[in-house]
């Protein structure tokens, strides 16, 4: 992330504190610090989040169409040629015998 040294390295100290007050001080600390950023910083950092947001969502995505494709396929053999007209890259192999 883009960000000022000295908020980096107190975010990663609040990630790494485990006791509830300490953790409750170094937040409050961290919004200290981010209530001194600029308005560029604050854009930057805004932008990066958004942006991992978004990876993260298409990911989550992608994942939950694997499972259900992979239900699909567990529950029905038909499901199997729908899948490889559906997916060209996907190649059929002919069983060992």
């Amino acid at each position: 992330m883009p960000m000022p040294e000295d908020l980096g390295d107190a975010v990663r100290e609040a990630r790494r504190i485990t006791d509830h007050e300490g953790k409750r001080r170094q937040s409050q600390y961290v919004g200290k610090l981010m209530r001194s950023l600029n308005e560029d910083e604050v854009a930057a950092l805004r932008t990066a989040l958004e942006m991992h947001r978004g990876v993260n969502k298409s990911e989550t995505a992608r994942l939950h169409w694997i499972e259900r494709t992979r239900e699909q396929l567990l529950a029905d053999d038909a499901a199997l040629t729908e899948f490889t007209a559906l997916t060209p890259a996907s190649t059929r192999r002919k069983a060992a015998r």
